[in-house]
């Protein structure tokens, strides 16, 4: 049993206009992405809005050998009734895509020397699949029959989708030790060692003793869960020693749980600026790259790999992300299956123990059958034993093997389609094996990511509307409570005012009143004195002296009782 390495084919989602593209394909003609130029079906969509990009196996170097595209916690496909595939259906090709819907003039993103080839070529024949293992024909004028490899039409079966489903989410970490230790004393160090002196709890899901050369003693740690790779893939946290003994690691590729795609992204852009800023605005992104399409071009895609799943997931619940003040959109990494490989005769979809070539094994390298690989001379001359190219035999980049995976990749994802996969109960044979999803998120499967990216969006516009209404009717409250108690607050003053202004009236009547008796009493004093200053000595004889003091007196009493009055007004209570 054997599984391919190197490099994988990716998946992701991504919700788009309504312009067909060349690397467009929906859910349901995923399959048709791994199929070699002169095998390519170009399928009519009838969701523009929902698509899937399939991309080849084109990876960086930083491409994990064995990306994880399942994710533990979640059930099983049923595979017992495994839907037929794409490719074994008569399909009737679309009519030639429109000139106007070509991209910029400059964008070469999702386009290559092939693809525009075989989009010009569409004009003169028609491609057709013909149903059972019938070879393919492509009709032209001149009605030439193209041979294809049966391989092409094989149907996964059940111990392929069993692999696939069983997979562990994460790839191993290497810890390699020049002398043999054991392993479950190397795992019980680590995990001792994190939990003391970083009060970290490191889950880990599997350990084992892996191949190793040199007399060297290589043993595979897998976690369960994104922090605990995100923990592992920081070096300074782990010990100087292990078991007592010097060792090395060898890191994985950060796997899809840690990865985003940026859909849309300029090919114009400046790539310098663009990294830097995207690494000083989130510290936690590592590794920036640029997606390649077959023909091995740069596309548009950009993937983001993090060290952070907070960060990661705080970035994909927000849906976009701003760089070089321009908003992108951002989707979840998605990666293909794993394909089952025979270690003994390299075909594909079946274990060792189930292979039919029982007396006879396959050189991986030149294909020739012997019956003991130990005595068997190798020319050193690649060939497949698949397409007959210039590869091994389990290179993930053979044409039959990527066509594999994508048929795989297929009928696993059309398997989960409940809105809830908690409730989705497997196949009563798979109850004894670890449930896997199918992917990268938690409680969500793929197939429901494809089929859920429009209606997401449409649900997280209603609750940013929602929450703008809600903020709305909050303050309408308020300010209408506000404006109550102002005009509460303004009547009682108003009251306050009004019974001032009555009081104020009041006094200035009394006031008026005193003074009007101050006239009348100082009017009286100066006819008095007018008289007798005339005639002194009849009106007051010879006590004219004490008549004046009396009458001087009198005045300065009332002088002093309205300066008195006038006081006690100023002094008064006020309210």
């Amino acid at each position: 049993m054997q599984s391919t390495e190197n490099h994988q084919p990716l998946v992701y989602v991504q919700q788009l206009s309504n312009n067909p593209g060349v690397n467009q394909y929906s859910p349901a003609n995923l399959i048709m992405h791994g199929l070699p130029q002169h095998q390519q079906q170009q399928v009519q969509l009838n969701n523009g809005n929902m698509l899937a990009y399939a991309q080849q196996p084109m990876l960086h170097s930083n491409t994990s050998q064995q990306q994880a595209f399942f994710s533990l916690g979640q059930p099983a496909a049923d595979i017992t009734e495994l839907p037929k595939s794409m490719v074994t259906n008569p399909i009737v090709a679309s009519t030639p895509i429109s000139s106007s819907t070509k991209r910029g003039r400059n964008d070469v993103s999702g386009l290559s020397d092939s693809n525009a080839q075989g989009r010009h070529q569409q004009a003169q024949f028609n491609r057709i699949f013909i149903p059972g293992n019938t070879p393919s024909k492509r009709l032209r004028s001149t009605n030439q029959l193209i041979t294809q490899t049966t391989d092409n039409l094989q149907q996964p079966s059940t111990e392929a989708c069993l692999f696939a489903t069983t997979r562990y989410p994460f790839s191993p970490f290497s810890v390699i030790f020049a002398q043999e230790v054991r392993d479950s004393t190397v795992v019980d160090d680590l995990t001792k060692y994190i939990s003391k002196n970083y009060k970290f709890e490191l889950k880990l899901v599997a350990y084992r003793k892996g191949r190793s050369e040199n007399n060297e003693c290589r043993i595979l740690i897998f976690v369960e869960n994104s922090n605990s790779f995100a923990f592992l893939y920081n070096q300074k946290n782990w010990p100087t020693t292990l078991a007592g003994c010097n060792y090395s690691t060898k890191k994985p590729s950060i796997p899809p749980q840690l990865s985003l795609v940026l859909p849309a992204v300029s090919m114009q852009t400046n790539w310098e600026d663009f990294v830097q800023e995207l690494k000083d605005l989130h510290p936690d992104i590592v590794n920036v790259v640029r997606l390649k399409n077959k023909a091995q071009q740069p596309i548009r895609a950009v993937k983001l790999e993090f060290l952070s799943a907070s960060s990661r997931n705080e970035i994909l619940e927000a849906g976009e992300i701003s760089i070089m003040h321009i908003k992108y959109k951002v989707v979840e990494f998605f990666a293909q299956a794993n394909v089952l490989i025979c270690s003994n005769c390299y075909g594909i979809g079946h274990f060792r123990k189930n292979c039919n070539q029982k007396n006879e094994a396959t050189c991986k390298t030149c294909s020739e059958k012997c019956s003991n690989l130990k005595e068997h001379r190798c020319s050193g001359i690649q060939k497949c034993v698949h397409c007959g190219g210039p590869h091994v035999s389990n290179d993930a980049k053979c044409n039959v093997i990527q066509q594999y995976r994508t048929v795989l990749t297929r009928n696993l994802l059309s398997k989960i389609t409940p809105t809830n996969t908690e409730n989705v109960i497997p196949n009563q044979c798979f109850n004894n094996l670890p449930h896997t999803g199918l992917t990268t998120t938690n409680e969500l499967s793929y197939a429901n990511v494809v089929k859920g990216t429009t209606s997401n969006s449409n649900e997280l516009l209603m609750k940013k509307i929602d929450s703008i209404l809600t903020k709305v009717e909050e303050e309408s409250n308020s300010t209408r409570q506000s404006i109550e108690e102002l005009k509460k607050e303004m009547k009682n003053h108003y009251e306050e005012t009004k019974q001032q202004v009555a009081e104020l009236e009041e006094k200035v009547m009394v006031m008026e009143k005193k003074f009007y008796d101050f006239s009348v009493r100082t009017g009286e004093i100066i006819q008095n004195i007018c008289t007798t200053l005339m005639e002194p000595q009849n009106s007051q004889g010879q006590q004219w002296k004490t008549y004046w003091q009396e009458q001087i007196k009198v005045m300065a009493d009332s002088r002093s009782s309205i300066a008195k009055s006038s006081k006690n007004h100023q002094n008064g209570p006020t309210n």
